[in-house]
């Protein structure tokens, strides 16, 4: 169950990663269409 929750936790931390990368190109003014996810 630990395992569990440790691996959905680091998945919550990616997505959130992913959400905070995209806030920073929309700041900068990129638009996001253009970027596809970025797998970090």
């Amino acid at each position: 169950m630990a395992a569990c929750q440790s691996q959905h936790h680091s998945h919550v931390q990616k997505v959130k990663r992913n959400l905070y990368m995209l806030q920073i190109i929309r700041a900068l003014g990129g638009s996001p269409s253009s970027v596809s996810t970025p797998s970090i």
